[in-house]
C-alpha cells in the first residue's frame, strides 16, 4: 500500500544508488517506459496542425506490431510526422533513455552519490547500431546557457548500453539551486545527429538542502497522517507519494516537477500544525489518494483559487469530471510493461494540460484499473470521496473512461452512483443491450480509435441504439459517436478534447 510506500522511503536513500546494473527489470521497465510515453507524447505535439491524411497515417504506424522494440512504431511515426527515413541511426537516437539519478541533486546531502547526477546512457531493447557511437552531453540553465559540457566515449557499444554502463556525470557544487536541462547527442562514426534526429533532453534539479527537507517532510507526514479521517489522510498521503518517488528515484512522468512537490508536502504539514485545511494555499495539479478499506486509488484534482477543497465549501457548488485512464500498454493488444502496472493520473493530467481550466467545473484524474483490484467496486467510492473533497454537492459528475478504464466500467456499469449524469467512452466500452437500456436517459458518448480492438464493440452499441430509436420513438437512450475521427489509439484523450468539453457543457448546463 502507498502508505507503507511512505514509511519505508524514510529508511535510506537506496533508491538513489546509481550502480544501475544492480537494480531489477522491473525498475528499469519503468524509466524505459516513461521514455516511450515522453516520445509519444513528441509524436502527439508534432501533429498538432497536422491534416487527417497524416494523423490517420501516424495512427497505422502506432498500431503496426513492433517486432520485440516497443519504442519502433513510435519511433517510425516521429520520422514520419518529421518527413524523413526511420532508418537505424534514427530508431537508435530515438530509442536512447537513460537513468537521471538523483532527480534532485543535494550539494549538501549526507550522501555523496546525491552531491552529484549521475546521468547513465542505456537501450532499453536491442536495436542496430549503424557505427561507433559517441555522446556528447550539455548541461544548460533556463537561460539556455550552458554550464557543463562533456563526452562519453567508453563503454559505448550495444552491450554496455543494454547494461547502461556510460554515464554521465555532472558535478553540481558550482551550480547554483534551479533546474537545469540535461541534451545528450549521439554521434554515429564521428557525425553529429542530423536536424530531425531526435536527442534526449530530460531536466533535473540543483537545490541545496532537498535531502533534509525531504526527511524532515516525510517524517512529518508519517506522525501525522495516523490521526486524520480518510479524505484528509488521502489528501496528506498523496502529495507525500510524490515526495517518496523522487526521494526513492523512481521514474517520474514527462518532466520531473520534484522541488514542487516538495514545496507542496512542507505546506501541507504545515497547514495541518496550524489548524488549516491540508492543501490550502496549494494549486496546480495535485496528487491525492482515495483511501478505501480495500486499498488506495491515486488521483491529481487540477485546483485553483476558485476550484479549491479549502474554499469550495463557502462557494457555489460546481459539477465534477472525472477522467480514468487506460492501462500502460505497448500495443493496441494491451502488452503492457512490468512498471508502472497502472495508468497513473499525473500522466492524464500532463496529456490534458489545459482541460478544464477556463470552465466552470471541477476536474479529477484517478488511476486505472489494475494491480488486481475490483475497480467497479473502488470507482463509485472513489467519485464519492471527490464529490466530498470538492464540495460538488448536487451537482452532476461526468465520467469519461479511455480504454481499459471504459471496458471495465462498461461492464459493471450498473455500479455506478446516481451522480454520474454523463459518461464517455473512447476506445472501448462495449454494452449488452440489456445495460444499454439501464442507461436510461443517462447519455453516453463514444470514440474510437485507430486499429484498436475495442472499435467493433462501439459499434454494437451504437447498432443497437440506433436499432432501439427506429423501433421505438420513445426509446429514453441518449447514445451516440463524439464525432466521426478516429485518433491514434494513445491519443483517444488529448485528441477528443474538444469535443469531451462540448458533452461536459451539455450535460452540466442549468
Amino acid at each position: 500500500m502507498r502508505e507503507r510506500s511512505l514509511i519505508l522511503s524514510l529508511v535510506s536513500l537506496l533508491g538513489l544508488v546509481v550502480l544501475l546494473p544492480a537494480q531489477g527489470p522491473v525498475y528499469r521497465e519503468r524509466w524505459s517506459y516513461m521514455q516511450l510515453e515522453r516520445l509519444r507524447a513528441e509524436v502527439w505535439r508534432e501533429l498538432a496542425g497536422r491534416g487527417s491524411g497524416t494523423k490517420n497515417r501516424v495512427g497505422i504506424l502506432l498500431a503496426e506490431p513492433d517486432r520485440g522494440i516497443p519504442y519502433l512504431p513510435t519511433a517510425k511515426a516521429l520520422a514520419y510526422v518529421r518527413g524523413v527515413e526511420a532508418d537505424a541511426a534514427f530508431v537508435l537516437r530515438a530509442t536512447l533513455a537513460v537513468f537521471l539519478l538523483p532527480e534532485v541533486v543535494d550539494p549538501e546531502s549526507t550522501k555523496e552519490v546525491c552531491r552529484s547526477l549521475n546521468a547513465s546512457l542505456f537501450l532499453p531493447y536491442s536495436v542496430e547500431i549503424p557505427g561507433a557511437i559517441e555522446f556528447r552531453a550539455t548541461v544548460r540553465d533556463t537561460a539556455g546557457a550552458r554550464v557543463f559540457e562533456t563526452t562519453v566515449s567508453r563503454k559505448t557499444d550495444l552491450s554496455n548500453l543494454r547494461r547502461a554502463r556510460p554515464v554521465v556525470k555532472v558535478p553540481a557544487a558550482e551550480l547554483a539551486d534551479g533546474q537545469y536541462t540535461l541534451e545528450v547527442r549521439t554521434f554515429l562514426d564521428g557525425k553529429a545527429p542530423r536536424e530531425k534526429d531526435q536527442n534526449l533532453r530530460l531536466s533535473f534539479w540543483v537545490q541545496r538542502g532537498y535531502q533534509r527537507r525531504a526527511e524532515a517532510a516525510m517524517t512529518a507526514a508519517r506522525e501525522l497522517h495516523e490521526e486524520l479521517d480518510p479524505l484528509v489522510r488521502g489528501q496528506l498521503l498523496g502529495v507525500a507519494a510524490a515526495v517518496s518517488r523522487a526521494y526513492l528515484g523512481e521514474a517520474f512522468h514527462g518532466q520531473t516537477d520534484a522541488v514542487a512537490d516538495l514545496e507542496r508536502l512542507e505546506r501541507a504539514v504545515e497547514n495541518l500544525r496550524e489548524g488549516r485545511p491540508v492543501l490550502a494555499g496549494i494549486h496546480g495539479d495535485v496528487p491525492v489518494q482515495i483511501v478505501m478499506p480495500s486499498g488506495e486509488l491515486q488521483a491529481v484534482v487540477r485546483l485553483d483559487e476558485e476550484r479549491h477543497p479549502a474554499t469550495a465549501a463557502k462557494a457555489a457548488a460546481r459539477p465534477l469530471v472525472v477522467i480514468a485512464g487506460g492501462l500502460p500498454s505497448y500495443d493496441p493488444a494491451s502488452r503492457r510493461p512490468a512498471s508502472p502496472r497502472t495508468g497513473l493520473p499525473r500522466g492524464l493530467a500532463l496529456a490534458m494540460p489545459d482541460f478544464g481550466r477556463a470552465e466552470d467545473f471541477h476536474v479529477a484524474f484517478l488511476e486505472s484499473p489494475g494491480a488486481g483490484r475490483d475497480y467497479n467496486k473502488a470507482l463509485p467510492a472513489a467519485i464519492e470521496a471527490l464529490r466530498e473533497l470538492l464540495a460538488v454537492r448536487d451537482q452532476p459528475v461526468v465520467l469519461v473512461c479511455e480504454r481499459e478504464a471504459a471496458s471495465v466500467v462498461a461492464f459493471g456499469i450498473e455500479r455506478l452512483p446516481a451522480s454520474v449524469r454523463g459518461l464517455v467512452f473512447l476506445g472501448s466500452g462495449a454494452l449488452t443491450g440489456p445495460r444499454i437500456d439501464k442507461l436510461g436517459a443517462r447519455p453516453l458518448r463514444l470514440g474510437k480509435l485507430i486499429d484498436y480492438p475495442g472499435g467493433d464493440g462501439i459499434d454494437r452499441v451504437t447498432a443497437y441504439a440506433e436499432q432501439q430509436r427506429q423501433k421505438n420513438a420513445d426509446w429514453p437512450g441518449d447514445v451516440a459517436l463524439l464525432g466521426n475521427a478516429r485518433p491514434p489509439w494513445p491519443f483517444g484523450l488529448p485528441a477528443w478534447q474538444q469535443e469531451i468539453l462540448a458533452f461536459v457543457r451539455e450535460v452540466t448546463r442549468d
